[in-house]
């Protein structure tokens, strides 16, 4: 059953048409999507591009590696060698996001 059962119809004019397509570009939302977060003061943030999505998982990867090291690390089960491992993951995940740029870098 649809949530929103309330159609608007809306006229805009020509540059009140591209600016709600600019931000549906800029946000990767559709036209609805974008009215509905501006209607409720909610914030239009840009649509990740695929390097970051990509990324994004890489560090995931990363991260459940570095749970595995911890988890052995509270067990008292911890290595030299699995230090080590931590220390060149965190440096790994260090060097993609300065490959990747963006504002964390």
């Amino acid at each position: 059953m649809r949530t929103r059962n309330r159609a608007v119809q809306v006229y805009l004019n020509e540059k009140e048409y591209e600016k709600l397509e600019q931000l549906s570009r800029f946000s990767g939302n559709t036209h609805s999507a974008v009215i509905r977060k501006l209607i409720t003061g909610k914030e239009i943030r840009q649509r990740p591009d695929l390097n970051f999505r990509a990324l994004a998982m890489e560090i995931s990867a990363i991260g459940n590696n570095l749970n595995q090291i911890a988890r052995r690390a509270n067990q008292m089960q911890v290595t030299t060698a699995d230090l080590k491992e931590a220390k060149l993951l965190m440096r790994e995940i260090n060097d993609r996001m300065k490959a990747a740029g963006g504002d964390w870098a």
